[in-house]
């Protein structure tokens, strides 16, 4: 009986080590799917410092697209263009061309709340109209809570 015991407790003990192992191994990645109106949706993976989001089109792969942010200094950058900051207000004005016609675009990045930011472009639309084109939402620690696009659509975090 005594045996009996004292291999249960040694089996049940090197079960406790390997589950414990199993819990602390942790992927690298993490990944984060939005959905809007099917057939749309964005996956985001998050690898250390870098945030790569992929737009899916579930009837057609060939125009799933990527974009890698990478963080520098603190702050997310798709190139040289910053994209997530946790300072309260940043802007800056760029020109872009749009089907051979320049369009004047501002982007903000804005502390929303205690733990909320956001990340806005407007387009011109017409000379001193500004219009919204897309939002992105994060938290404080850089964890994209929502998407807005311009066609009133809001992406939102699948469940």
């Amino acid at each position: 009986m005594k045996r009996y015991l004292m291999g249960n407790s040694i089996t049940f003990t090197y079960m406790f080590i390997l589950l414990l192992l199993l819990g602390s191994c942790r992927k690298s990645r993490d990944v984060s799917e939005f959905v809007v109106d099917y057939p749309y949706e964005t996956k985001v993976e998050y690898m250390k410092d870098t945030i790569k989001l992929t737009d899916i089109s579930l009837n057609d792969p060939s125009e799933n697209n990527s974009y890698i942010w990478v963080k520098k200094n603190g702050q997310y950058y798709d190139y040289d263009h910053l994209i997530m900051s946790m300072e309260e207000h940043t802007e800056y004005f760029s020109t872009r061309m749009y089907s051979e016609s320049p369009i004047k675009g501002v982007y903000m990045i804005r502390k929303e709340g205690k733990n909320l930011y956001s990340y806005k472009t407007y387009l011109e639309v017409a000379p001193h109209h500004w219009k919204l084109n897309n939002a992105i939402y994060y938290d404080k620690s850089y964890r994209i809570i929502k998407f807005q696009d311009m066609f009133a659509c809001d992406f939102i975090l699948k469940k």
